[in-house]
């Protein structure tokens, strides 16, 4: 009786095991099934996501990618005409100042107007840009130094030196918000890397990033070398000598252009691009006029000193 109670137990239990094994071999490819399709749904909600924020951010302020294209190709097509204007009417400031402009500004504080709505627009539209991302913080830094010190250390280096026309004020500052305004969008609202927090190295940003602080470093530089110019010698004009001095007339021009040039790679951007053209338009023209003052001015004026590119312009 025993051995007959004990083998109906094994069968039982043999049975009921193959059962539970049974059901437990198919509860897990249930579970991973349900698992994936979890994480598609969450894939799918995050990018649903981030399009739509992107979204309600431009259509925040009724701008959508064709529109803000032809504002690009509008503002690069002053930009050339700036240009042609500019190698015949060199802009009336500095040792180009000339009467029938409007009435004068001091340099400093006229420098600092000027300046200051592009690091203002740029900042602001930043701000409200949520949610940011590293690049849009990165980029964000980069512009805020150069326009901090055009705004707010370089004036201190004009204080006294002649005047400006306000209508050259008022020009200024329309410039310099309407570009603030173009690179803060296209970086907060259009650039390809909204909603990515991950770097990615590659040329275009190593390189463009070289460029820009070779460049700023290379204004700054020539900056202080006049600065000091005119401390020893007082505030007139004088001749400049040392460091890019040697090979060109404008290396502050020349390290401005490098920056931008630099800019337009970093931010991979038509915006960017852009700006690089309007700094050209408006500093080469400046560079060559300042370079054939230079040399009537001065008769001992170096002859293989170029304008604003080394050995080239």
């Amino acid at each position: 009786m025993h051995v007959l109670n004990r083998a109906l137990y094994d069968r039982r239990y043999r049975f009921f095991h193959a059962l539970e094994r049974k059901s437990h071999d198919q509860t897990i490819p249930e579970a991973a099934v349900d698992l994936q399709s979890h994480a598609i749904t969450k894939t799918k909600t995050d990018s649903t996501h981030a399009m739509e924020t992107a979204k309600s951010t431009v259509n925040t302020f009724m701008i959508s990618v064709p529109v803000f294209r032809w504002m690009l190709i509008g503002w690069a097509l002053i930009a050339l005409v700036v240009f042609f204007l500019l190698l015949v009417i060199p802009a009336p400031y500095g040792r180009h100042l000339r009467s029938g402009w409007g009435p004068r500004v001091p340099s400093g504080l006229n420098w600092f107007i000027m300046e200051l709505p592009a690091l203002l627009v740029f900042v602001v539209i930043f701000a409200q840009s949520f949610p940011y991302s590293k690049f849009t913080w990165w980029y964000c830094m980069l512009w805020s130094l150069h326009y901090g010190y055009r705004s707010l250390v370089y004036p201190w280096f004009v204080r006294g030196s002649r005047s400006m026309p306000v209508t050259l004020t008022l020009g200024g500052i329309a410039y310099n918000s309407v570009n603030g305004f173009l690179q803060s969008a296209s970086v907060c609202w259009f650039g390809p890397h909204l909603h990515r927090n991950v770097w990615t190295v590659d040329v275009a940003m190593i390189g463009g990033c070289i460029l820009f602080f070779t460049g700023f470093a290379i204004h700054i530089h020539a900056d202080m070398q006049l600065q000091q110019l005119r401390k020893l010698h007082g505030p007139d004009y004088h001749l400049p000598s040392g460091g890019l001095y040697r090979l060109i007339s404008c290396p502050n021009y020349f390290g401005e252009v490098i920056e931008w040039i630099g800019w337009a790679m970093l931010t991979w951007s038509p915006a960017g691009l852009v700006f690089a053209l309007w700094t050209a338009a408006n500093l080469v023209p400046r560079a060559l006029t300042s370079h054939k003052w230079y040399r009537e001015r001065f008769a001992d004026y170096p002859q293989d000193r170029r304008a604003i590119v080394p050995f080239l312009l």
